[in-house]
Order: structure tokens, then sequence, then C-alpha cells
């Protein structure tokens, strides 16, 4: 029986189908192409010295995305518009500012910038 190496792709270029992988040392070139063939990659490049090798082979499938099904919008029902008159509405302000002091005024009370009513 013979122990054959493990040999581990790795992805290098998706967009071009690019390989990589380390595999024993000073494999002959034509062995190589053989066995690329019969794997139905292509050798594109061998350095016999470090045995890194890049096969260009099938490109990985791109993610497949599923779309959710198009819904039609439907606006919530309204009540229909009456015709008849509401009385005014009062509009109040929407922020309420409020002043302390650190100390009570002389004499009490607030001070509102008037005189005080006789």
């Amino acid at each position: 029986m013979v122990a054959l190496p493990r040999i581990d792709l790795r992805l290098v270029d998706a967009s071009r189908g690019l390989w990589g992988a380390q595999i024993p040392l000073h494999v002959p070139s034509d062995r190589l192409a053989a066995w690329a063939q019969a794997g139905g990659v292509q050798v594109v490049s061998y350095d016999p010295s470090t045995g890194s090798l890049v096969l260009q082979g099938p490109a990985p499938s791109p993610p497949q995305v599923t779309y959710a099904p198009a819904r039609r919008y439907v606006p919530p029902a309204t009540a229909k518009a009456s015709t008849a008159r509401s009385a005014p509405v009062t509009v109040y302000p929407s922020r309420l500012y409020v002043l302390f002091r650190a100390r009570p005024r002389p004499g009490g009370g607030c001070r509102t910038g008037r005189p005080p009513a006789r």
C-alpha cells in the first residue's frame, strides 16, 4: 500500500478560480500536468524548490440570494372626514422652561417683571 500526501487547497482568487496548495518538492512537470488534467484543473504555476502550487479550477459558486415576495402596500383605513365644524383647538407650547433660584428673594414671591398690582 502506498501513502499519498494530503493536499489542502486554499482559495487564492475567487473571481478567477485560482487555488493554492503546498505539494511535495521536485514533482516532475509532466506528472503534475497529467494529475491536474485528470482532476479537471490547470496548473498556473509551480515552484519545485518550495512546493508552492497554483491551480486554476472551477470558480466557487456565488452565494445564493433569495428574495422575499413583494407585497402590495395597503394604507390603513381612515375615518371619513366629518363635515360638521368642531370647536377650535387650543395649541400649547411644546416646551416648558422653569428657572430655579439658589436663594429666595427678600420678601418672598417671584419676580415677573411687572410692578405689583394695587
